[in-house]
């Protein structure tokens, strides 16, 4: 995103006064999201997933809010992910919680 800078900015009253004036460029495209993944939680998570984006529709580069598409824009050409997630701690509900603690 790229937003012009206002020129009258001598003083507060003022700057809230002037009309912030910016330029939005926004990219937009549908894939269909083809993975597999493999999870392990206890009380560490580790997730592992890898897939292909397949695109659903052209690239295009929007402004004014989608509604005017600009043409001959640059492509982005990554198709294929993978992605690795640890963490630490755990999810139980209240009745593990409540069994748990009974047994000690």
């Amino acid at each position: 995103m790229y937003r012009d800078k206002s020129a009258d900015t001598s003083t507060f009253s003022n700057y809230l006064k002037t009309n912030l004036n910016y330029k939005e460029i926004t990219h937009s495209r549908a894939y269909l999201d083809l993975g597999i993944g493999l999870s392990h939680q206890w009380f560490y998570l580790v997730n592992f997933r890898f897939g292909y984006l397949l695109p659903l529709e052209k690239s295009r580069w929007n402004i004014n809010n989608n509604k005017t598409t600009l043409p001959n824009s640059p492509t982005i050409g990554y198709n294929y992910y993978f992605t690795l997630t640890l963490g630490f701690g755990t999810i139980a509900s209240d009745e593990d919680l409540r069994r748990h603690y009974d047994r000690h």
